[in-house]
This record gives structure tokens, sequence and C-alpha cells, in this order.
């Protein structure tokens, strides 16, 4: 661990190991903490920027405590982080190569995080909101995997594929809302069965309850091309 003062003062640590309460885990290669000068000079330790270089971060599904599991504590008013090069697990999910920009605090708790990543293989743009739950438990969530920013072909699809998620989670971990998700021709072809789909953009919706061992769709539209199902 090593402490700077100049050009502005800033906590370095390598070779980082947390385990959280809660059961979450994180490895960082580094941490860098950054501290607000004005509130050393009254001897407090105030961060104002995380950055985890080639963090490791396993989240165990469903997260214990729902959303409170990830949001800040009330005394921490604002916060900005940035993941570089880093491996984001929750439950079976695997989001790697991620560099996200989160940020945390403000008035209603709310964890905002955007950035890049891979996600099953492929090169995406995520974005991440949760907000601090009401007198019921329930935190508004809204999340999205997309590839409309990727340049080029790496993904192997063509024009812009994205899966997104709006609506809340309680303190049992349980999301309720809408799934939505649209995919150009290319991207349809691709998928193992897409020879037998309409060479022509594909768009889902589905009301959407996900617990810790079941996933409930109702409502399902489907369209590809001339095709409608629902």
């Amino acid at each position: 661990i090593s402490l700077s003062l100049v050009p502005a003062p800033q906590i370095i640590a390598d070779h980082v190991r947390i385990g959280g309460p809660r059961g979450g885990r994180i490895s960082a290669a580094s941490l860098r903490l950054e501290l607000a000068p004005g509130a050393l000079v009254f001897g407090e330790l105030r961060p104002i920027r995380i950055t985890l270089h080639a963090p490791d971060i396993n989240l165990p599904w469903p997260l214990p405590g729902g959303a409170a599991s990830i949001l800040p504590p009330p005394w921490l008013t604002s916060l900005h982080a940035k993941i570089e090069d880093g491996t984001i697990t929750l439950g079976a999910l695997v989001f790697k190569h991620a560099n996200l920009s989160i940020f945390i605090g403000g008035q209603h708790g709310v964890l905002a995080a955007s950035g890049t990543g891979q996600f099953f293989g492929a090169p995406v743009v995520a974005k991440l909101n949760v907000g601090g739950a009401n007198a019921a438990g329930l935190a508004p969530v809204a999340a999205s995997i997309s590839t409309s920013s990727i340049q080029g072909s790496r993904s192997g699809i063509q024009g812009e594929a994205d899966l997104g998620f709006r609506g809340t989670v309680n303190r049992h971990s349980v999301l309720t809302g809408m799934l939505a998700a649209n995919a150009p021709a290319s991207a349809v072809q691709a998928l193992e069965l897409g020879h037998a789909l309409p060479a022509a953009p594909l768009y889902f919706t589905a009301s959407t309850k996900a617990s810790r061992d079941r996933l409930d769709l109702t409502g399902m539209k489907i369209v590809a091309g001339p095709a409608r199902l629902s």
C-alpha cells in the first residue's frame, strides 16, 4: 500500500482481496483511491474516485438483500468508480474485459454503470441503473446490452442488436418487469436454428419475472419479418 499527496492525494494498493459480508468477492491487480484534498485538512479520508485494474468481481445470485447488496451506504454521498479490464460474475452470467464507469451515491442512493465488455464472447455496450428501494422494498432497475456502438464484425453481427430490461427488484432479488430484444437479420441467421427463420430483423417483448431458479415469460410477442407469434 502506498500513499502520495502530490499532484493529488491518493492511496494505491496492489494485489487486493475483498470479501463482502453478504457473500460477494472481489480481487484486483491494483486499486487506486483518490481522496478529496479539502477533507484531508480536517483529518478525514473522503474518497472521490476509485479505480480497479483487472478486477475479478464475483457476486452471488440471488443477491442477499436484493438491490441493497450493491447500493452504496447512506453516508456515501457520491463517488465515481472505474473498472479497467475486469471480469464480473453474477450467478451464472459472466461479463469479461469490462471497462466500466460507475457513479454511486446521490440523493436516492443510485448506482449507474456504463461501458464496454464481452458477453457470451461478443463485444457489447452495457448499461445498468439501480435506484433506492421504496417502502415496499422495491428498487427500480434498468439494464441493457447492445452491439449498437461496436464497429467492425468481430461479433459476427452487422448493425444494432440489443437486449434490455426495465422493472424492479425486491429484497429477495426477484426481478419483475419488461424484457425486450431486437436483432438484425445477420444475427438471426447466425443462431443455431437461424436457417429456419425469415431473413429479417427480429423483435421480441415479454413480461418477465425471474427468481433464483425460475424464469416466467408472459404476454410474449415475436416478430420476424412477416412472421408473427404471440
